[in-house]
């Protein structure tokens, strides 16, 4: 299980075995092209849905929109933080 803190603060955990997944890599290589929708498969993947609710509560506004630039970025981040193991 790896586990860490985004710099905004988001605490997460991630099973590594859901690194070494085809659909993600295709869900993450759609979402950065043809298929912009593709992060909220993403997400899903690498969080679950608990964690998910966590995330989107984490980068909620004021107004309760859940922007998807923040929840893009901290997927990044997290995906960079993870090295070679998030690249596969």
């Amino acid at each position: 299980m790896k586990k860490g803190k985004t710099e905004s603060g988001f605490k997460y955990e991630i099973d590594e075995q859901v690194l070494d997944d085809m659909e993600l890599i295709d869900a993450m290589a759609a979402s950065q092209g043809e298929d912009p929708t593709q992060i909220s498969t993403v997400v899903v993947k690498i969080f679950g849905a608990e964690q998910r609710k966590r995330l989107y509560d984490h980068v909620r506004t004021d107004d309760g929109r859940v922007p998807i630039n923040e929840v893009a970025n901290i997927i990044t981040e997290i995906i960079n933080s993870l090295g070679d193991d998030g690249k596969n």
